[in-house]
């Protein structure tokens, strides 16, 4: 079926019966210009951290009426659950370990001016859109393919204009209007761009995207936006990183803690995890060094601590000197005071966040243009918040890897407005969406799929299974001789997951022994009982394995193919495996 046909499905409200269509009616409306795109990209954001989510304290009003009025899509997962390489994947339509685009070696280059490309706001670019960038983007993109092209260095700002990362990045060329922060960013006295200084980000970026809209509107063909939100990115250690009039919505209030926020969860991570991951907050002996609030005695006294006791695991305090635990993890766990202050801070930053885009959808209304413009929103990774005693990101389970996705298209049916979805879907299928909805070609280097259907169907099935992957393993080890021991003992903890509607398989490959963990998603949807051993389930446990084979065969063909040849410096060679274990399974 052509594309061009599913939009006039959209415009009209016919729905697909029986997966065949006839041909366009003399009574179909004529489409005068194809929709404009705004796409909202936040930073961390939990996945169910919003009201219309069921969560019992979060104020997104202005979400909740996304939700209200557009799709939103309850089962997203994340292609590599870490800022760089998300985005990346996301833009793209490809997955690190194809795109090699993200922290880590082998893939920790940049992108290369051809493949960019053939990146979705390229080619919406190319088709006849206006297209802007506004925000955070984090990655860069060369004449050819480079090494060590992604890490981010001190930012300079010349005349209040931030400056490229890297000598001959690229990236700005690709967009009519380029307002782009490298690296985190600040919350606080941006001052880019001839903005007001002492300005909350998420604010500034809505005053950037209401101005591109009337610059827009003014012009004959459709645009596209990207808005790039820090928030609810940390620091969360001071409340002078949030808007104070969204923390005075927390101030009193006793934020939730995840059930699965147990000392039992965290004993069943793998044991490099525990030892290594930055967000597990171990010093550099492999042993915790927090302190956590006593339960017991509250429970006898008939009181309700939010905290499981742990008690004292380690009885040597902190030593910043001698200890290489990570700042995120120790702050956010050392006691009961500190965790709740800690997501008072993430909560109000994805109010203020909120607030920031209601006053974009607010402008499109009053500007007129509401009812031919598309409005996408999600984010680039999840978090922990102490799920499984854990904050952070990157690791493969939901906490980190699921995503949120609302899409409001004006012209869907009517009844479709608030509806839900189920169908599985992936981060990369975000890139070819934009450009069906656009009525653009896809490229052949996307490996996602379009879910347009899904937004007419929400029994729609694109995908058998969908793959993550996590290469990012800095900021946990250190560079001590007993780190460097532990990691040698324990391995790392890269990792792939493939998620199918009913399991969930994720696979340590740098482990000693490689370990496997098998999710029952319909009985156990917190992921908590690994039933990788399960007799009953050894052919479940081969089919997730045949998948996770198939999709790593993919992601290299599609390296090769789009990716290899434009490697700028020829003396170093892609590896056709990302671990040496790859194919042991």
């Amino acid at each position: 079926m052509k594309k061009n046909l599913k939009i006039w499905i959209l415009l009209t409200g016919i729905m697909l019966i029986g997966g065949a269509a006839t041909a366009q009616s003399k009574t179909e409306p004529v489409l005068a210009s194809r929709p404009n795109i705004i796409f909202l990209l936040s930073d961390d954001h939990a996945w169910d951290v919003m009201g219309h989510r069921g969560d019992p304290v979060a104020k997104t009003p202005h979400l909740d009426q996304m939700a209200s009025d557009g799709v939103s899509f309850l089962n997203v997962h994340h292609a590599s659950p870490i800022c760089l390489p998300s985005r990346a994947a996301i833009l793209s339509g490809r997955h690190e370990s194809a795109n090699m685009v993200g922290f880590n070696n082998p893939y920790n280059l940049s992108f290369s001016v051809k493949e960019f490309g053939e990146a979705f706001p390229a080619v919406l670019r190319a088709s006849g859109y206006y297209t802007g960038y506004i925000g955070k983007y984090h990655f860069t993109v060369k004449d050819k393919k480079a090494y060590k092209g992604t890490r981010a260095k001190q930012l300079k700002v010349i005349d209040g204009v931030p400056q490229p990362e890297y000598e001959g990045d690229q990236l700005s060329s690709f967009f009519d209007v380029w307002r782009g922060v490298p690296g985190q960013g600040k919350y606080w006295n941006e001052g880019y761009y001839g903005t007001q200084k002492g300005k909350h980000s998420s604010q500034v970026r809505a005053d950037q995207a209401i101005a591109f809209l009337h610059e827009a509107k003014a012009r004959k063909e459709p645009f596209f936006l990207t808005v790039g939100f820090k928030a609810p990115h940390g620091p969360w250690r001071e409340k002078e990183t949030v808007d104070p009039r969204f923390y005075e919505w927390y101030r009193d209030i006793q934020m939730p803690v995840r059930n699965n926020m147990t000392w039992t969860d965290f004993e069943k991570l793998p044991a490099s995890v525990k030892a290594g991951y930055r967000g597990s907050g171990f010093n550099r002996a492999g042993k915790v060094s927090q302190l956590y609030s006593e339960r017991n005695r509250a429970q006898a006294k008939g009181q309700v601590i939010p905290l499981e006791r742990l008690g004292k695991i380690n009885d040597a305090k902190p030593d910043a000197k001698s200890d290489a635990f990570d700042l995120y993890g120790h702050t956010f766990f050392r006691d009961e005071a500190v965790f709740q202050e800690t997501m008072r801070i993430y909560y109000s930053l994805v109010s203020g966040m909120d607030h920031a885009i209601g006053r974009i959808r607010a402008e499109l209304e009053s500007l007129g243009i509401a009812d031919n413009t598309v409005v996408v929103y999600m984010s680039d990774n999840g978090s922990f918040l102490g799920a499984r005693m854990l904050s952070g990101k990157e690791l493969l389970y939901a906490e980190s890897a699921r995503s949120p996705l609302i899409v409001v298209d004006p012209r869907l049916p009517q009844h479709r407005a608030g509806a839900t979805s189920k169908t599985l879907l992936s981060a990369i299928d975000l890139a070819p969406t934009m450009l069906e909805l656009a009525d653009a070609k896809i490229p052949s280097s996307m490996q996602g799929q379009s879910i347009v259907p899904a937004l007419l169907d929400p029994a729609a099935v694109l995908h058998q299974a969908v793959f993550i992957e996590n290469f990012y393993t800095g900021m946990g080890w250190g560079s001590s001789p007993e780190n460097k021991k532990i990691k040698k003992e324990m391995g790392n903890f890269q990792s792939r997951a493939v998620v199918t509607d009913r399991y969930k398989y994720i696979r340590y490959d740098n482990t000693k022994p490689v370990i496997e963990e098998l999710f029952d998603l319909k009985a156990d949807p917190g992921e908590s009982s690994n039933v990788a051993a399960n007799p009953e389930l050894k052919k479940v446990l081969e089919l997730m394995r045949e998948h996770m084979r198939r999709i790593t065969s993919e992601n290299d063909e599609n390296r090769k193919a789009y990716s290899v040849p434009e490697l700028a410096d020829d003396k170093k060679k892609s590896k056709p495996g990302v671990m040496t274990p790859l194919w042991d399974l």
